[in-house]
């Protein structure tokens, strides 16, 4: 997530994809499935893709990430 994030304040989207992309397959396999962890993982990658202009990929993961039981309610 960190260097996602480092990569995406460079604008390197695609290296950050990357990274957001294995911290999405992490959380999938380590966290629970109702984890903050993994929306936030699946937000940084859909962002990522919605900024390389790649709207139908990033809309499946936006979509993920608005499932009920991720959804953020602190």
């Amino acid at each position: 997530m960190l260097a996602g994030s480092a990569a995406n304040r460079d604008s390197n989207f695609e290296e950050a994809a990357n990274y957001f992309r294995q911290a999405v397959r992490l959380q999938e396999k380590a966290a629970r499935k109702d984890d903050w962890a993994l929306f936030s993982a699946l937000m940084g990658l859909a962002t990522q893709l919605s900024n390389q202009g790649k709207y139908p990929e990033a809309d499946v993961f936006f979509q993920r990430a608005d499932a009920p039981n991720l959804r953020f309610s602190g």
